[in-house]
């Protein structure tokens, strides 16, 4: 008896430094609900426009074709772009491609021509964050807005 009386005036002492150990609750960390967007860049849209024409140059018309604004979707078929850019066209010097103009949500960039000191400027609209190649009228290798 004595000793279960030791043992229950001991235990409290005993126990105290385990209370120290315990885990104190943090209050959560708030997270951005989704991270928040990378600004545009002028680079952007110059790549935007290199991968549209590395793609037709490729003969990966339906990845270039992915790479056109919405509107110019709804203008221009998958099968009427593929035959269009079936025909061929301009080979550009893509990695000379650089940027003319970009003002918000619109861009044009320069591709210089391979055979030819000319150049041809692809314009660019920005849907949803990313780059579109603005192709209304022409040729997928020569997009006119």
């Amino acid at each position: 008896m004595a000793r279960f009386r030791l043992l229950l005036i001991c235990l409290p002492f005993l126990l105290l430094p385990l209370a120290g150990c315990a885990r104190r609750m943090q209050p959560p960390v708030k997270l951005p609900a989704k991270p928040a967007p990378r600004p545009a860049t002028a680079r952007d849209a110059v790549e935007a426009a290199q991968a549209y024409m590395r793609h037709l140059q490729a003969g990966h018309y339906r990845s270039a074709y992915a790479l056109i604004s919405e509107e110019s979707r709804r203008k221009r078929s998958i099968e009427k772009f593929e035959k269009a850019a079936r025909r061929g066209g301009i080979v550009y010097d893509v990695e000379g491609a650089r940027l003319q103009f970009w003002e918000g949500d619109n861009a044009s960039v320069a591709l210089p021509h391979v055979e030819d000191p000319a150049w041809t400027e692809v314009r660019l609209v920005k849907e949803k964050g990313e780059w579109r190649v603005v192709f209304l009228n022409g040729l997928p290798c020569s997009p006119q807005p």
